[in-house]
């Protein structure tokens, strides 16, 4: 339904007062959502959007961010360190004591670019500033204290990853995770799903990313990092055996992909249980997340990336 909402902001009247700053965090969202249906050009657009409307440098950098992150999920390294640059020195003119209550983890939205250029001792230092000075005052002023605790031990595994100290990598992806699973932040408790699944193996872990990314664009930068996780075989199947993957992935039960087969509800299910010897599962749910995760077939029900 994003591209009926996205018609609507466009045509949205911005033009009362006291709205700058919802405008701005609008065009970021709208950004990550252009991002998760595969329009990159619009998520670079309303970005920039996003950065025209900065209300201060402390937003623009937060733009910067994003803009940084379209980049880097496109793998345009070049572009991604330009932005990441430019937001770094837009930064460094800020007094972090001043920030408003929408900008407190600003440090930490800088520092996971600046891990991304390669920079570890840069982005340890955003960190800790954000310790030093940030955090003291969301102790004792929050009461979310345990999304920002998990979003900056996210920021401190990604450091880890980035030096290859894997071990303390994993511990604090484990700890961000068994904090923003549990509490429904799903972007960001994929992004730390996916690097524990390519850091540990564990299947759970993969099993997360594949439902959370069940109904994104192949084209997200995550949906890409789920099947490069994916083993790069699959079981052989037959044509018929295909089709009914592609439909059982888009939730039709047995009758309806019978009468879309024109063949009984029990073929189909004799075929199902076939599929299930063949992939090692037990139910319709797995068979559908590792036919996915293997690249097999996809959510919208044609073929998969190999």
């Amino acid at each position: 339904e994003w591209s009926s909402v996205e018609s609507r902001l466009r045509a949205f009247d911005w033009s009362a007062s006291g709205v700058t700053r919802w405008r701005f965090w609008v065009n970021i969202a709208a950004s990550m959502m252009a991002e998760m249906t595969g329009d990159l050009a619009r998520a670079r657009v309303w970005a920039r959007r996003a950065e025209g409307d900065a209300d201060g440098n402390g937003y623009r950098v937060v733009a910067l961010c994003r803009l940084a992150a379209v980049f880097r999920g496109l793998r345009e390294r070049a572009a991604h360190d330009e932005f990441v640059e430019r937001a770094v020195e837009i930064y460094n003119t800020l007094d972090i004591r001043d920030l408003g209550a929408d900008l407190q983890q600003l440090p930490l939205y800088l520092a996971e670019e600046v891990a991304h250029t390669r920079a570890p001792d840069e982005a340890q230092s955003l960190l800790a500033q954000y310790r030093e000075v940030v955090r003291p005052a969301l102790k004792s002023s929050s009461g979310d204290a345990g999304r920002y605790d998990a979003m900056e031990q996210y920021v401190a595994a990604v450091l880890c990853d980035v030096r290859g100290e894997s071990a303390k990598a994993v511990r604090s992806f484990s700890e961000a995770y068994s904090v923003l699973a549990p509490l429904g932040y799903r972007r960001r408790a994929t992004m730390v799903a996916l690097r524990l699944a390519r850091l540990t193996g564990k299947k759970r872990y993969v099993d997360y990313a594949g439902d959370a990314l069940r109904d994104v664009s192949e084209q997200f930068w995550m949906a890409r990092a789920l099947r490069e996780l994916q083993p790069s075989s699959a079981p052989p199947v037959t044509e018929t055996e295909l089709a009914i993957l592609r439909l059982l992935v888009r939730g039709k039960t047995y009758k309806e992909i019978g009468a879309a087969r024109r063949t009984s509800w029990k073929t189909v299910g004799n075929h199902v249980q076939a599929l299930f010897r063949k992939f090692g599962v037990n139910s319709r749910s797995e068979l559908a997340a590792e036919a996915m995760r293997r690249g097999l077939v996809s959510v919208h029900g044609t073929s998969g990336t190999r």
